[in-house]
């Protein structure tokens, strides 16, 4: 697996080629201030078998099951209001 550094206004400023990068299986070390502070890295199969749920990673909402009215730019708000009070 390839590696490459990036800082965090790279990362900000080219996600979709990061993005893109990463889906080829590209690895990347995230600095911020000249320091290392994170490793992103594609999912793999073994990695995807780590997460035991995927509302976990949105959340804690499974969309479909919970919403029980549409969703709407007020709703999701709503909803994010609720999730970082």
């Amino acid at each position: 697996m390839q590696t490459q550094t990036i800082s965090t206004k790279e990362l900000r400023e080219s996600m979709p080629l990061m993005r893109e990068k990463l889906e080829n299986g590209m690895e990347f070390i995230l600095i911020h201030r000249s320091r290392p502070i994170a490793i992103i890295s594609p999912f793999t199969k073994k990695s995807i078998k780590k997460i035991s749920n995927i509302s976990e990673i949105a959340g804690g909402h499974t969309f479909q099951k919970d919403l029980k009215k549409q969703l709407t730019p007020s709703y999701i708000s709503e909803l994010a209001n609720e999730r970082y009070e």
